[in-house]
């Protein structure tokens, strides 16, 4: 099922400084690692419309230790480089408003990541 939104030109990920030596390795890979959300689901990157949005998610994330808070990061992905077929809404956004934020159910490799040090 595609996302009933639009889909961008770019999405937006926000994690933390300390993760990034693990993402430039292996991608946005969420199979194995500890997720940021109670309700977010092993293999499913989220990925925001916006990169305030991106943040906010993770500025409010409860699970991580309290200093990564002050270290978070953006990262941008290109739309067209990521599959469509693995795209969908945001399952865990219960509203009828269209969402900011999608699932991407599967790995986003370093290489199509943009991100400025």
């Amino acid at each position: 099922e595609t996302p009933s939104q639009d889909i961008p030109e770019f999405f937006y990920h926000a994690t933390y400084k300390e993760l990034l030596p693990g993402i430039k390795k292996t991608g946005l890979d969420t199979r194995e690692v500890q997720l940021a959300w109670d309700d977010s689901k092993p293999g499913i990157v989220y990925l925001a419309n916006d990169p305030w949005v991106a943040e906010s998610y993770a500025e409010t994330s409860e699970v991580v230790p309290d200093e990564w808070i002050d270290e978070i990061v953006i990262l941008k992905i290109a739309s067209m480089d990521l599959d469509e077929e693995k795209l969908f809404d945001d399952r865990n956004v219960r509203t009828d408003e269209p969402s900011d934020t999608f699932e991407y159910h599967g790995i986003i490799p370093w290489n199509i990541i943009q991100y400025n040090d």
